[in-house]
């Protein structure tokens, strides 16, 4: 029969192994709620572009997911994060000093509050779920689980005007995303 020496160390063995796994589940937990994937002010910043260069339904038209993989290629030709890639590539849709008509899109924020400039006339109830479904298609697209339509896209811009003509003086391929409201096109790997 073991003495009281011996159950003291099998005690302490037995503690101590506990205390390891104790310690390696509070880690790992850690280590998977430390930073939340795809960051909020990413998923924030494309879903603003989203709904500015196409609108709230661009998750439908196939405008959002081009967009969000275009500007990811070009931040990761600059090396630059996809919040800077997206504020250089489409200025207007940060800057919160805007008076137009538009000025809401740069109120557009992860919490899904009332955008500051909201137009008065709209009610934002009606548009808030269209928000939310934005925001969790664009993090749907960063994890990967949207399907790239257009690997070769470069830029993206209107159909007609100012964006049709640069691209067609620029030598731009058009390249097929579906059928999206915006053209994008092949540059070369122009950023």
């Amino acid at each position: 029969m073991p003495g009281w020496r011996d159950r003291l160390a099998h005690a302490l063995r037995v503690g101590f192994l506990w205390g390891l796994l104790a310690l390696a589940w509070w880690t790992l937990r850690g280590i998977g709620h430390a930073q939340e994937w795809p960051p909020p002010a990413s998923v924030e910043a494309l879903a603003r572009v989203c709904v500015g260069e196409a609108g709230f339904d661009s998750t439908e038209t196939g405008d959002c997911t081009a967009i969000v993989l275009t500007l990811r290629r070009r931040a990761i030709r600059r090396r630059v994060s996809v919040v800077r890639m997206a504020e250089l590539y489409s200025t207007r849709h940060f800057d919160r000093d805007r008076d137009d008509a538009r000025a809401w899109i740069a109120g557009l924020i992860y919490s899904a509050e009332r955008p500051q400039a909201w137009p008065e006339n709209l009610r934002w109830a009606r548009y808030r779920p269209r928000w939310i479904a934005v925001l969790r298609h664009v993090r749907a697209v960063l994890r990967g689980e949207v399907p790239d339509p257009c690997p070769a896209a470069d830029h993206w811009g209107m159909r007609h005007g100012i964006d049709w003509e640069r691209a067609q003086r620029a030598g731009w391929r058009e390249v097929s995303c579906g059928e999206t409201r915006n053209a994008f096109w092949d540059a070369g790997g122009a950023s």
